[in-house]
């Protein structure tokens, strides 16, 4: 298995659903106290993945919690997946 990061105050978040838009991300993490950012982005192959970003490493790691298998909607197939970003 790969090394999990460690905690940051940065999110990348994968297996989005395919209707995922910025606002609907922004919609959801800003409920997370420390909430700064939230970017989407696309792959070539069209799966769409997300970096949200957080005051500290503190409101990061509560965030990292909370979202864990989060679902958008109650018909979407999985939950998101939420891994720390590793710091660049």
């Amino acid at each position: 298995l790969p090394a999990m990061a460690a905690p940051s105050s940065s999110l990348y978040v994968r297996n989005l659903p395919p209707n995922v838009t910025e606002p609907l991300l922004v919609a959801a993490f800003s409920q997370q106290p420390g909430f700064t950012t939230a970017r989407l982005r696309m792959r070539k192959s069209g799966q769409a993945y997300a970096f949200v970003e957080f005051v500290d490493v503190a409101a990061g790691s509560a965030a990292f919690s909370r979202y864990q298998g989060y679902r958008f909607s109650p018909t979407d197939p999985q939950g998101i997946a939420v891994e720390f970003a590793k710091e660049t």
